[in-house]
């Protein structure tokens, strides 16, 4: 159980790398890269939150990343219950979170608050769904998020709460169930 993560990049590589994060707060860090919060690493698997939570138990706020994943940059399994990430933002892409490759679930209950994250000349207010990603949506809120684009011929500015892409081989999923 990490406490007390006030002001700390957390970032998690290796084939078996595993985090539980059940409480605390990642606030008002910056990546000159991807992972402006947290970097979750192929292959490694982070929870934040538990089942039982009944109030919102961890932040990520705040936090700025120079490429992609203001909040979250994942390639690995990502596991969200009841918390908040708000106020991120990303120059290239997943204003919250990006996922790369991988799996991000937002779970049952209270579920994820994602709110009023930005990407500044990229797609995916909230969350990018690259084409190698999964994205299951059991219970979340995302509200007030923001794509946009900054420059004239930009490419930038769609899916302000979620973006999906794909190629003629990959295809990001989106699932959502109860």
């Amino acid at each position: 159980m990490q406490r007390g993560l006030k002001r700390r990049r957390r970032f998690c590589k290796g084939l078996s790398s595993t985090v539980l994060i059940e409480s605390g707060d990642i606030n008002s860090n910056t990546a000159t890269n991807n992972g402006g919060g947290i970097f979750v690493e192929n292959g490694s698997q982070v929870t934040l939150g538990k089942t039982d939570l009944t109030s919102i138990e961890w932040n990520i706020n705040s936090n700025t990343a120079a490429q992609k994943g203001g909040g979250i940059y994942s390639k690995g399994t990502l596991k969200i219950y009841y918390g908040q990430l708000s106020q991120n933002t990303a120059k290239a892409g997943g204003g919250a979170i990006y996922l790369e490759k991988g799996t991000v679930t937002l779970e049952e209950g209270e579920g994820a608050k994602l709110i009023s994250n930005i990407t500044d000349d990229s797609n995916g207010g909230a969350i990018y769904v690259d084409k190698e990603g999964t994205l299951n949506v059991k219970s979340a809120s995302i509200i007030a998020n923001r794509a946009q684009s900054t420059g004239t011929g930009g490419t930038g500015g769609n899916g302000g709460g979620i973006f999906v892409t794909g190629d003629a081989s990959h295809q990001g999923k989106v699932i959502i169930s109860k």
